[in-house]
């Protein structure tokens, strides 16, 4: 076996250290840097026009309300965090009423919440609650327009004039993913999707454009504070590349160091900061002591391959040890709890997972209808993609590695429809490389190409303000509706002392625990899945004793009955997530909420409001035929 001697592998990490053929020239033209800041500003403008579409449909009764109930419970934090509460909230009592349950969001985006706010207050001389209402409507279109300006700035330094421009042209509506697509930034929309966009653009565009590695460190770091389980896979994509070419290739050691030193102590701080003084929380969906290991591991495997000289049997046994010790850690953590290592193994929530948009697959509702929405998202980029046929081996390493990630994340997007934010940013990256690759000395044709390639999101971006125009008189008939009906039902139910228990759909109940004012019994987080499991369970038994008894455990007060049709359908989803099977109309009728919602006996509150916005809805007071309570909540708290 030839060995590689370690001066020719130095003398190689030196010449690829030089600039690659597509990096930023050293003397760019002004004409050329003024042709970037005014695609930049156009882009930018585009951007809020594309988003500027949601917020006449954002308007309610009692002003603007948020697109989602991630982005309620997030502004909760916020407003927690602005009274005094500080940015690390483990405990929640807005739903799993009445115990509470662990709150599983980290502090990063309500971080950038509570400093958007004082700016805000600072700079607008606002009150507080003045401030959190501007905030709470435009921190998502900031934080899109911060990934859009980091866009710019790493297409610039990874490729140049050209290929800032191609990456700009495409984002304002494939990168922000127009409505019905609603997992990246929007209007309304302040939950931590957007920060993980961001950080994910930085990530991936850092490691294309070189640009240190302890930038991309810090920025993988944050990623995996922010987002715990939805960005380690994105973390990992980084970390292949890292193995590959220190250990495959022997080169940019230098660099990879400094990601793996840069994010071990980062996310080393960051887990401190969040969970000091319970550290070992024995939790693996968000920051932990083993994702921290994970960095020590990979940095030691980096540091292994670098300082010897091996064949590929041994390079290949060096990663396999590295993973073997990784999923020993996560036992470890777990208390070799095998069948309970991740929430995602519950079977409750992964039948609750078909009811959640944001887990569905694209093809969910047919093959012709899942390519119809792909199309609509993401354009034409996808086709781009074989441009890379026959010019394999001439692309750079890392263009290589992006183009791997784009696939491997449009099968992942195709499953689960929420990969889609992620999809956006690399498919517009790789792109943009392998048009600059094929026609680099054709600057306006990449141009032209790109925005044809994006024309049907544009389409689509047009087709709906046209809709926005039409629903801006009744934004109730608009998609937002549920959301301007629960701040009524929270606004009437709203009283002095302790708020009172509402028992609602699962997705109605988000919404209604994020605005604070009463508690809820069911919401769509996986650490309330106790809250889930009994809210279902009051949904679909027949038994009146079980219910009442579950009522009474839980203290519920009030039911929010929606109208037959929406009720029936709820029934029926509670039947198959609980384990029942599919739900006949008759078996339905024999459960307990359906018998209380149809009795003429059964009293209603007082909301004229509500009868107004929504007549077919109504606020029930429920009298427990056992009264009596407990005081022992299944559980401790974090």
């Amino acid at each position: 076996m030839v060995q590689r001697s370690k001066t020719s592998s130095r003398k190689r990490e030196r010449e690829k250290a030089q600039p690659l053929p597509c990096s930023l020239p050293k003397n760019e033209p002004l004409s050329r840097v003024w042709v970037v800041v005014v695609v930049v500003l156009v882009t930018a403008s585009a951007f809020l026009w594309v988003r500027s579409a949601q917020l006449p449909m954002l308007r309610g009764p009692h002003g603007y309300v948020m697109a989602d109930p991630d982005s309620y419970l997030r502004w909760h934090l916020v407003k927690r965090a602005i009274g005094g509460g500080g940015v690390r909230i483990r405990w929640m009592t807005v739903d799993n009423a009445p115990y509470g349950r662990m709150n599983e969001w980290t502090a990063p985006m309500t971080i950038v919440g509570v400093v958007a706010v004082r700016v805000a207050e600072w700079i607008g001389r606002m009150s507080p609650q003045e401030a959190l209402k501007l905030c709470g409507l435009w921190l998502g279109p900031v934080v899109g327009l911060v990934g859009l300006v980091m866009l710019a700035g790493l297409g610039w330094r990874a490729g140049g004039w050209l290929l800032a421009v191609c990456w700009l042209l495409a984002w304002p509506t494939v990168g922000t993913g127009t409505p019905p697509n609603q997992f990246c930034n929007q209007f309304g929309s302040v939950d931590h999707h957007s920060l993980h966009q961001v950080l994910f653009i930085c990530m991936i565009g850092g490691c294309l454009a070189r640009t240190g590695g302890v930038f991309v460190g810090i920025c993988s770091a944050l990623g995996m504070w922010s987002g715990g389980s939805e960005l380690l896979p994105v973390w990992g994509f980084v970390a292949l590349l890292a193995v590959w070419e220190v250990g495959w290739r022997g080169e940019n050691v230098t660099f990879w160091r400094a990601w793996w030193v840069s994010g071990l102590l980062g996310v080393t701080a960051a887990w401190v900061f969040e969970f000091w003084p319970n550290l070992f929380h024995e939790h693996l969906e968000f920051i932990s002591v083993w994702h921290v290991a994970l960095w020590g591991l990979c940095g030691g495997l980096l540091e292994f391959l670098a300082s010897r000289q091996m064949g590929a049997a041994a390079k290949v046994a060096a990663v396999f040890v590295a993973v073997a010790l990784a999923i020993v850690g996560a036992g470890v953590v777990r208390g070799f709890d095998w069948s309970h290592l991740h929430v995602a193994q519950d079977p409750v929530l992964q039948r609750q997972m078909v009811d959640t948009v944001e887990c569905r697959s694209l093809f969910s509702q047919g093959l012709g209808q899942g390519i119809a929405m792909f199309v609509g998202n993401y354009g034409l980029l996808v086709l781009l993609l074989p441009l890379a046929a026959g010019r394999v081996s001439r692309l750079d390493v890392r263009v290589r590695w992006a183009l791997v990630v784009t696939l491997l994340l449009l099968v992942f997007s195709s499953y689960e429809e929420r990969w889609g934010d992620f999809f956006v940013v690399v498919v517009v990256m790789t792109a943009g490389m392998l048009l600059q690759e094929r026609w680099g000395k054709r600057p306006w044709l990449c141009a032209m190409v790109i925005l044809v390639a994006t024309l049907p999101p544009w389409w689509q971006a047009v087709e709906i303000h046209a809709e926005a125009r039409k629903l801006s008189a009744n934004p109730m008939s608009g998609p937002y509706g549920t959301a301007m009906v629960m701040e009524v039902v929270s606004a009437c139910l709203e009283r002095e002392g302790e708020p009172p228990v509402v028992l609602a759909e699962w997705s109605q109940g988000g919404f209604l625990a994020g605005m604070e004012k009463v508690r809820v019994v069911g919401s769509g987080y996986w650490s309330n899945l106790q809250g889930l499991k009994d809210g279902y369970e009051l949904f679909s038994t027949s038994s009146e004793q079980r219910f009442w008894e579950l009522v009474t455990q839980r203290r519920v007060e009030y039911f929010f009955r929606p109208p037959p049709e929406l009720l029936a359908e709820a029934i029926g989803n509670s039947f198959r997530v609980i384990g029942g099977g599919t739900a006949t109309m008759e078996r339905i009728k024999q459960t307990v909420i359906w018998r209380v919602a149809s009795s003429g006996d059964t009293p209603v509150v007082a909301c004229p409001e509500l009868a107004r916005l929504a007549p077919a809805c109504a606020i029930l007071r429920l009298e427990p035929v056992h009264p009596g309570k407990t005081d022992h909540p299944p559980g401790s708290k974090f």
